[in-house]
């Protein structure tokens, strides 16, 4: 018998009033039946009248809500607290956002989710799903843990032909009213990550809005709810654990080994005779600048570090890091006025000879600065030193360990809870790139006092030096992380070959009052030495740090290290200075030239120790 069109419309009414009332139940369940779920929005968007349902389960409007921080929801009973949502269709793609997304209960939309691994979400269109892990406004479904992997729902969708994009509640009807139970502030960073199949445990990531979830399992005798604080990521060698990405910076303060740096400034007391004046060993003589090493103080420094990981289980990434030091330098400068007091620059004389011209022995001599009715003058040393390097390598992680936790049962009224810490090992293997840039450089100003022969002379030597690193770096990063706390150790060696370069220049101006020249060559750099070398050698440098910190926020700590460094061969300027001086070669050069070809170039190498303090903060994101 055909029924009237006036008895259809009451029919559909009623079937759309029964399923209101199904839902409503649900939604409106007493704390003691159900956990009440939170959102932020839950006080501003009122529920919708039976018309909009009805309309909306025809053609859902065009809605699209922006993507705030994922609302903790309750899991099954026993399986501890994750978190949850209803799987929807995006009803708005047009600004290339995915097909899928994930919204509460209120139909706001909280994340969007992009298909992967052939998983077809299609199926799942309005089933609660979890989330194994948190990484931000758009998900994968692999990140998701979807029904046919985990128990029924404690509270599936009932209506099928409900189960479409949920809209938010508008703001014109009465709103949602949620129990007052007081909440119990815990100091516990809310992460359940388990690996054992019978507690289909997963990992609470991400930050919680703050709202008041179930107390892990919603079992009666278990505790009223609490107020969980913002989560992090938890010790785990599970999924989602650490982060996509992670970057760092630090201030550096490190000690170097000082480089070796001859006597280039002497003095002696007045009245000390001429011939003795500044000379190396003779009474009264002093050394004003060089005898030992100098540039050996602290230097501050900044390193900055930024890596990321290929999956979601963090066991393989590719990290970069680059560091650098301030230019540490040191100056020093005297001046004799009118000869005193009494400067000399030493050397050892090869060729020396009596007033007569007669030859004698070689021995210590000095060239005079400023020395009374002789000469007067400036006399000035300048070192630097620079140091810097780079590193891009891969980090794969060879070991993990959980310790502590509740994963060996799945008792109702107890909650699965995190590893107390976890201890993992990584290998790593990549480039390794360091500098280190060093110079000494001397300069003299004179002006003659002898009537005889006035003029005034201008003269430098310069001893400049580069090494270049370049080189694979293989070794092992060993950590362990708590709630808290986490301690790193770094064991590793750098292979492959230095760059040195040393450069040797000098230059000699000589003014009468009319006429002037200039020649090449000053005192400790003439043309016996004078000239850039380069060569190529073998290194190993290794290198070993700890480092510990402290998470102020799930997702930010800082950090204190302590790190060490070892080059073995490096050449620096003070061990390139040849004080064997032949006079005949100062200039200007009268050819021929008698007696050895000194100074001289020899190759030399010096060890570089640096060590220090790194202070610094850690993101993950």
């Amino acid at each position: 018998m055909e029924s009237s069109p006036r008895f259809n419309v009451r029919i559909q009414l009623a079937n759309c009033m029964a399923a209101a009332v199904v839902l409503c139940g649900v939604s409106l369940m007493p704390a003691e039946a159900q956990p009440l779920q939170w959102s932020p929005q839950r006080n501003a968007q009122p529920i919708r009248s039976l018309e909009q349902l009805a309309a909306e389960s025809v053609q859902p409007a065009a809605y699209h809500a922006p993507a705030p921080t994922l609302m903790p929801t309750p899991a099954n009973p026993g399986t501890g607290a994750m978190q949850q949502a209803i799987l929807i269709r995006n009803p708005n793609t047009s600004d290339g956002t995915p097909e899928f997304a994930l919204a509460d209960q209120y139909g706001t939309v909280q994340r969007y989710v992009e298909q992967n691994g052939g998983i077809d979400l299609q199926s799942y269109v309005g089933e609660r799903v979890a989330v194994r892990s948190d990484t931000g406004d758009t998900l994968l479904a692999t990140q998701l843990l979807l029904p046919s992997m985990q128990p029924t729902s404690a509270y599936p969708v009932q209506q099928a032909e409900h189960q479409q994009a949920v809209k938010p509640l508008q703001a014109n009807s009465p709103t949602l009213r949620t129990a007052q139970v007081a909440p119990v502030v815990i100091d516990d960073y809310g992460t359940v990550s388990t690996n054992c199949p019978n507690c289909n445990g997963g990992q609470y990531i991400g930050p919680s809005i703050g709202g008041m979830v179930n107390s892990y399992d919603g079992c009666q005798t278990c505790g009223p709810y609490y107020l969980m604080p913002q989560t992090s990521f938890g010790p785990s060698c599970g999924r989602g654990a650490r982060g996509q990405f992670y970057g760092s910076a630090e201030w550096l303060l490190w000690w170097f080994d000082g480089m070796y740096a001859p006597p280039l400034v002497t003095t002696s007391p007045n009245g000390t005779a001429q011939a003795d004046a500044g000379v190396l060993g003779e009474p009264g003589t002093q050394v004003l600048f060089g005898g030992g090493d100098i540039l050996d103080g602290s230097r501050n420094g900044m390193k900055f570090t930024l890596g990321t990981w290929f999956n979601d289980y963090q066991d393989i990434a590719l990290e970069g890091d680059a560091f650098f030091f301030e230019t540490d330098s040191v100056g020093f400068g005297a001046t004799g006025s009118g000869g005193s007091p009494i400067l000399a620059r030493p050397f050892f004389n090869m060729a020396p000879i009596d007033g007569v011209g007669d030859p004698l022995v070689a021995a210590e001599d000095a060239e005079l600065v400023s020395f009374p009715n002789v000469v007067e003058g400036t006399v000035s040393v300048y070192a630097n030193s620079e140091f810097n390097g780079a590193g891009l390598r891969l980090r794969k992680a060879i070991c993990c360990k959980e310790i502590g936790g509740t994963c060996t049962s799945c008792n109702p009224c107890m909650p699965v809870v995190s590893p107390s810490c976890v201890s993992r090992i990584d290998f790593i293997g990549g480039y390794r790139y360091l500098s280190l840039d060093e110079r000494i450089l001397v300069r003299e100003n004179l002006n003659s006092l002898l009537t005889a022969s006035p003029g005034t002379f201008d003269l430098y030597d310069r001893f400049d030096t580069s090494n270049e690193f370049h080189g694979g770096d293989l070794g092992f990063i060993w950590e362990w992380e708590s709630q808290k706390w986490t301690l790193s150790l770094l064991s590793k060696v750098a292979l492959g070959n230095t760059h040195q370069r040393v450069n040797v220049a000098g230059q000699t101006t000589v003014s009468d009052g009319t006429n002037s020249y200039t020649e090449e060559g000053g005192l400790l750099a003439l043309q016996s030495n004078i000239g850039t070398y380069k060569r190529d050698v073998f290194s190993a440098i290794p290198e070993i740090g700890a480092k510990l910190g402290y998470k102020i926020t799930p997702r930010l700590q800082a950090t204190v290290g302590y790190t060490l460094l070892y080059w073995g061969n490096v050449a620096r300027p003070g061990e390139h200075i040849d004080l064997d001086v032949n006079p005949n070669l100062l200039p200007p050069v009268t050819p021929p030239v008698e007696g050895a070809s000194r100074p001289r170039f020899e190759w030399h190498d010096s060890p570089l120790l640096a060590h220090g303090l790194n202070v610094g903060l850690d993101y993950r994101f």
